[in-house]
C-alpha cells in the first residue's frame, strides 16, 4: 500500500519518479486487463453464440478456456499484483524486485496464454496443456514462496490480516499442484476432466484469490470506513476448513465432500464479508475525491453475502435435489468471481493503485465514469446470476441473459482500463505537475490514512 493510496497526502509527499519494483503492479494489471478483454469475456460471449451461428467450437473447451483464463489471467495476475506490491508494505518489508515479479508475471502469461489454442479446436493430443500447466504452476509457486518469504521475515506477528496471507501463500502453493495434475490429466483436444476442472475453479477461488481478497480487505477496509481491525480466525477456520474438504474432493475423488465443503466455505464467507470487509457504512475516513470508489467495495460484499447464501443452501439442498444445488453453485461461482473480486479489483485499485491516486491529486484532471462502471458490473453480474437458473429450463433467456452479463461485463472492463491506460500513460506529466506545485506550497496537516501509513513507517 502507498502513502499517495486511498487518502492523497500533500503534495510534496509524492515522489517524482517512483521505484521501478513499486510499478511492476502496472504491468500485471495491464496484463490481466488485456486478458480478459480479448480473450476470457470473448469465449464467455461464444459459449451461447457458437451454436447458432454454426461456428465448429466445442462448447467443453470454450467453457473451461473462458473458466481458467479469467480464474488465472484476469483475477490471478490482479491478485497476485496486488499481493506482490502490498503484502512487503503490510510486513514492514522492502519491496520485492521488479526482475522477480516480472519473471513471475510472464510464467504466469506464457501459461494462461496456452489454454487458448484448446478452446479454438487446436489442441490436438499436442503437449500444450502439460506445458501450459507447468509454466503456471511455477509462476504460482513463485508467488507461493514470495509470500511466505515476506511473512517468514516480517515483524507484527499478531495482525490479523496475515491469517488469510499465510493460508494464501499455502493455497496457491495447492494452485500450483492442482494445475499440473490437470495438464497431466488433459485428454484429446486438451480438455481436463470435467469433476476436476470444477472443483479446481472453486479451490482457487475460494483458497488462493479468497484468501488474500479477506487479507488486503482487513487490512485496509477498517481504515476507510473508521473501525477497529477484525478477529478473523474462527471465520477463517470455518471458510478454509471448506475449501480443503472441495481439495480432496477434486484430487481423491470425492464427491460425497464437495457439497458440504462448499456450505462451509459458504458460511465462511457470510461471516467475512461484514468481518473483514463492509457490507454497509460510510467511508468518512477517505477525503472525498476517493469515497465514490467506495461504493464498489460495499457492492462487492453484498454479492459475497448473496454467494455465500447460494452455497449454505445449495448444500442443504443438494442432500435432495443435486440439480438445483447445480444451479445454486453456478450462481455462487459467479457471484465470488465477478460480484466479489472483480466488482473488488475495480473499486481497490482506485483506491489503494499510486497510479490513479496521482491522477486524483491533479486539480481539473478528467474523471473516470465510475457511476457507468459500477452500474454495468452491477447490473452484469446480476443477470449472469439469474441466467444461473434458467440453464436447462428457458434456453432463450439463458442465452439472452449470459450474452446481457458478458456484454456489460466487458464494458465496465472497457471503462476501467481506459482510465487506467490514461492514468498509467499521463502519470509521468501528472507527478511533475504537483512536484512543481509543491514547492508553492508548506506542508499540509496529515489525514487519517497518511497516519496509518506513517504509523507502518515507525514500526519498521
Amino acid at each position: 500500500m502507498s502513502r499517495d493510496a486511498g487518502e492523497e497526502p500533500a503534495a510534496g509527499a509524492h515522489r517524482p519518479t517512483p521505484p521501478t519494483e513499486e510499478r511492476s503492479y502496472l504491468a500485471f494489471l495491464g496484463a490481466a486487463l488485456a486478458l480478459t478483454l480479448g480473450a476470457g469475456l470473448v469465449l464467455a460471449f461464444l459459449v451461447p453464440l457458437a451454436p447458432s451461428l454454426g461456428w465448429p467450437l466445442d462448447e467443453a473447451a470454450l467453457v473451461q478456456s473462458h473458466g481458467w483464463i479469467q480464474l488465472q489471467g484476469w483475477l490471478g495476475l490482479v491478485v497476485a499484483g496486488m499481493a506482490l506490491r502490498l503484502v512487503p508494505r503490510l510486513a514492514h518489508r522492502p519491496p520485492l524486485p521488479a526482475a522477480l515479479t516480472l519473471s513471475l508475471l510472464g510464467l504466469m502469461c506464457a501459461g494462461t496464454g496456452l489454454r487458448l489454442p484448446p478452446a479454438m479446436g487446436l489442441g490436438g493430443r499436442a503437449p500444450l496443456p502439460l506445458l501450459g500447466a507447468t509454466l503456471e504452476a511455477a509462476g504460482l509457486l513463485g508467488v507461493a514462496a514470495a509470500l511466505t518469504w515476506t511473512l517468514v521475515r516480517s515483524r507484527g506477528q499478531r495482525e490479523s490480516w496475515r491469517g488469510p496471507a499465510w493460508a494464501a501463500a499455502g493455497w496457491w502453493a495447492g494452485w500450483a499442484a492442482l494445475s499440473v495434475l490437470a495438464g497431466a490429466r488433459a485428454g484429446a483436444g486438451g480438455l481436463v476432466p470435467v469433476a476436476l476442472d470444477r472443483d479446481s475453479a472453486w479451490v482457487v477461488l475460494l483458497g488462493a484469490i479468497g484468501n488474500l481478497i479477506w487479507a488486503v480487505q482487513s487490512r485496509t477496509v477498517p481504515v476507510f470506513f473508521g473501525r477497529r481491525s477484525p478477529r478473523l480466525a474462527p471465520a477463517l477456520g470455518v471458510y478454509n476448513l471448506g475449501t480443503a474438504l472441495v481439495l480432496v474432493a477434486a484430487v481423491v475423488p470425492e464427491p460425497a465432500l464437495r457439497q458440504p465443503g462448499l456450505g462451509l466455505a459458504g458460511a465462511g464467507v457470510v461471516w467475512l464479508a461484514p468481518l473483514a470487509g463492509a457490507i454497509r457504512g460510510r467511508p468518512h475516513r477517505l477525503r472525498p475525491p476517493s469515497r465514490p470508489a467506495a461504493r464498489f467495495v460495499v457492492t462487492a460484499n453484498r454479492w459475497a453475502l448473496v454467494a455465500g447464501g447460494c452455497l449454505i443452501v445449495g448444500a442443504i439442498v443438494g442432500l435432495r435435489d443435486p440439480g438445483v444445488a447445480a444451479h445454486l453453485d453456478d450462481a455462487a461461482l459467479h457471484g465470488l468471481g465477478l460480484g466479489l473480486a472483480t466488482t473488488l479489483i475495480v473499486g481497490m485499485a482506485r483506491l489503494v493503485a499510486p497510479v490513479f491516486a496521482v491522477a486524483r491529486a491533479v486539480p481539473g484532471g478528467p474523471t473516470s465514469p465510475l457511476g457507468a462502471i459500477w452500474l454495468a458490473l452491477l447490473v452484469g453480474t446480476g443477470s449472469r446470476l439469474a441466467a444461473a437458473f434458467l440453464e436447462g429450463t428457458s434456453p432463450a433467456w439463458y442465452r439472452g441473459l449470459l450474452v446481457l452479463a458478458d456484454l456489460l461485463t466487458w464494458a465496465g472492463l472497457a471503462l476501467f482500463g481506459l482510465g487506467f491506460a490514461r492514468a498509467w500513460l499521463r502519470q509521468g506529466t501528472r507527478r511533475e505537475a504537483l512536484a512543481r506545485s509543491a514547492r508553492g506550497r508548506t506542508g499540509a496537516p496529515p489525514g487519517p490514512y497518511d497516519v496509518f501509513h506513517s504509523d507502518q513507517q515507525e514500526k519498521n
